[in-house]
């Protein structure tokens, strides 16, 4: 019996050692196919914050961007090249006076275009204006400019009084009854509010004005819509604006109002909304 056990013992012993065998050479597969899918490759990484307006120079004087290994599946298709014989001067010396176009954070890859000329990097007014559009400003008091609520970068609508000669004349009136609030254009946005702006892409500058904000909105519109703003802005009766949500206001088809219609609907503003429908594309300077 003492034989008949030490052979079962050996056995036992035997598939146990073949099975941890097994799972090691598993284990090791997995590893080299974890490995074969996660080849490091060499990029400059930025190594802390870099100011805006920081020129590559003072950012590797700094050592403020080194070389170092991520994932090959990580490395962005514009990664500036990192060949290890080669520091990161010699690879971008043409581009060593260029700065930074935004505030670079740490941890990023250096890809192209985050340094460039500082000409291009300065921001000017002009630069602002989206591409086939213009600025054109106007005066307007706290009354007509909703309290100077409005900020760089809100939306409005613009109302003004138009003379409307279909309208009837009746015996008694003069032509003033033909005088109709109308809203010529809708989602109209505020490029500038006095000299302040309206933050760009990548800006985390909150927008502040002087106290006691500014008569002065400058628009951004197509140059049509800019001719006929001036000729509102300078007609006798001039412009409102009312202050809109930026992010969901759809246009809606707004009716002119005279003074025969002050009195319609029901008895608050609300029942309006039920007439409302959508505005054709004229309804906005784009249009």
């Amino acid at each position: 019996m003492s034989s008949r056990r030490t052979i079962i013992l050996v056995v036992a012993i035997g598939i146990a050692a073949l099975a941890a065998l097994l799972v090691l050479r598993y284990l090791q597969s997995a590893d080299d196919r974890a490995v074969g899918d996660a080849q490091v490759v060499a990029v400059w990484k930025i190594q802390a914050d870099i100011p805006q307006g920081t020129t590559l120079d003072e950012a590797i004087a700094q050592d403020l961007i080194t070389r170092d290994e991520i994932p090959q599946a990580f490395r962005p298709a514009t990664a500036i090249p990192a060949p290890s014989d080669t520091d990161l001067a010699a690879v971008a010396a043409d581009d060593l006076s260029k700065v930074a176009v935004i505030d670079l954070p740490q941890g990023s890859v250096l890809i192209s275009g985050l340094f460039v000329d500082a000409r291009t990097a300065q921001v000017t007014s002009a630069r602002r204006i989206d591409s086939g559009r213009v600025a054109v400003t106007v005066s307007i008091d706290q009354i007509r400019g909703v309290a100077n609520l409005p900020l760089p970068g809100d939306r409005v609508n613009i109302v003004t009084r138009v003379r409307d000669i279909s309208v009837p004349i009746p015996e008694g009136f003069d032509e003033s009854v033909q005088d109709t609030i109308v809203v010529p254009y809708q989602n109209v946005k505020i490029l500038f509010v006095g000299q302040t702006a309206a933050p760009e892409v990548g800006e985390s500058t909150s927008v502040t004005l002087p106290a006691g904000g500014s008569n002065l909105i400058t628009f951004e519109v197509p140059p049509e819509a800019a001719s006929r703003i001036i000729a509102i802005a300078n007609s006798e009766f001039g412009m409102w604006l009312t202050l809109v949500r930026p992010d969901d206001y759809q246009p809606v088809i707004i009716q002119g109002v005279n003074g025969f219609q002050l009195l319609e609907g029901g008895f608050t503003p609300d029942y309006l909304e039920s007439r409302s429908e959508p505005a054709p594309a004229s309804a906005t300077p784009a249009g």
